[in-house]
């Protein structure tokens, strides 16, 4: 079976890992995968996949007019001939263009419904024909597929909830392990090896909201001594929220350590995750944080309300509430036994529902069944953790 994946945003971060994983793990013995994207320096990451026929694609055909270009990316579909075109994100273009190129089956994985995209009326348009024009969708959270439901009238006998799956390879070190590796990224970091690490990961920029946990820390810092905030990641923003981190006179309190290659490491040096993000899809930086057994405080949007189980696995709360951050936050500090608690069962719902092995065979099965006509309406997941 041929699956043909399709990318019309120039950028790479967790939903472009996203196909990429997929692209790489899929069963090579029942699919013949490609993937279509725009020739941005970006998206070479592609590049470095096995067995994957790769369809760069000028750029501007993805950001001029649709009806322009729609019949110059049907010609690159049709290069590839699939059986089923796999589109990361809604994507006008490329569900009417895999229409136009004949494809059999149309499939969306939707990953942050809940955020509007600003189209004209044109726009809208194209978006609900290229919606009624798919054959179905997968989102990464139950509260997605809800969303979705509410604002694009999706069916749910359209959809299935398969979330981001990690290798648990990764997150499988011993507690010796962890120890040593805790020890040398604190030293690395001149952080003091008994202060509690409170960190975030994730694109210094608006969406991130760091500024919110910067201001939570301010409160944070007035009770306790022995902390230290790590924030991880580039972006536009940095200077800005360096310069909000001196103002209120906690430089020393901080550290911004930038892109970290090794998250797994890392997270062993880590008390409490915490994300004060005003949107997400399924964010893999709290997944990741689950699988070592940290307890993640976040703002309660998007899949953040499926990846963490609220007062069981951490907390979520507003976004936009600094105090309420501060507070959850705070919590967890002088509570290190129910800290720990949270963790050991973030790490047991991880093992259930979060798994590579669970994300590839799900999705695997979703292409057979689309393949077969083969469609039953799938249940609601229930976990109790």
């Amino acid at each position: 079976m041929k699956i043909l994946y399709f990318q019309a945003h120039p950028v790479y971060g967790a939903t472009e890992n996203y196909i990429y994983t997929l692209a790489q793990r899929l069963n090579k013995a029942d699919f013949q995968v490609g993937i279509l994207y725009p020739d941005v320096p970006v998206l070479q990451a592609f590049s470095k996949l096995d067995n994957v026929e790769l369809l760069a694609v000028d750029s501007k055909y993805f950001a001029g007019n649709l009806i322009i270009y729609v019949y110059s990316i049907a010609n690159e579909i049709r290069k590839f001939v699939p059986d089923i075109i796999h589109i990361n994100d809604p994507s006008p273009l490329g569900v009417i263009a895999a229409r136009v190129a004949g494809v059999k089956k149309v499939l969306i994985t939707h990953h942050t419904p809940e955020l509007k995209t600003q189209y004209n009326w044109k726009g809208d348009l194209a978006k609900k024909i290229a919606f009624k024009l798919t054959d179905y969708f997968i989102f990464t959270s139950e509260y997605d597929q809800e969303i979705a439901s509410k604002l694009d009238n999706i069916p749910y006998d359209k959809s299935k909830v398969i979330p981001y799956g990690l290798d648990t390879s990764k997150f499988s070190q011993t507690q010796h392990q962890r120890n040593t590796i805790r020890g040398d990224i604190r030293e690395k970091l001149q952080i003091p090896q008994n202060n509690i690490v409170i960190a975030s990961a994730g694109r210094l920029e608006a969406q991130k909201a760091q500024s919110d946990l910067i201001k939570a820390a301010n409160i944070i810092c007035s009770k306790h001594n022995d902390v230290t905030f790590v924030l991880v990641g580039e972006g536009s923003l940095r200077t800005q929220l360096e310069t909000q981190v001196n103002n209120i006179g906690l430089s020393e309190k901080f550290v911004l350590p930038g892109f970290v290659n090794n998250i797994e490491e890392f997270l062993c040096a880590v008390d409490i995750f915490t994300m004060s993000s005003l949107f997400e899809g399924l964010c893999y930086a709290v997944v990741e944080a689950a699988a070592m057994s940290v307890p993640v405080v976040a703002t309660a949007v998007g899949g953040m309300r499926y990846s963490i189980a609220d007062g069981k696995t951490g907390f979520l709360v507003e976004p936009r509430s600094p105090k309420k951050l501060a507070e959850k936050i705070d919590f967890l500090i002088d509570n290190p036994d129910i800290a720990q608690q949270m963790g050991e069962k973030g790490r047991a719902r991880f093992m259930k529902l979060f798994t590579l092995e669970r994300m590839i065979s799900q999705t695997e099965e979703v292409y057979y069944q689309l393949a077969q006509n083969s469609w039953k309406r799938t249940g609601r997941l229930e976990v109790n953790i």
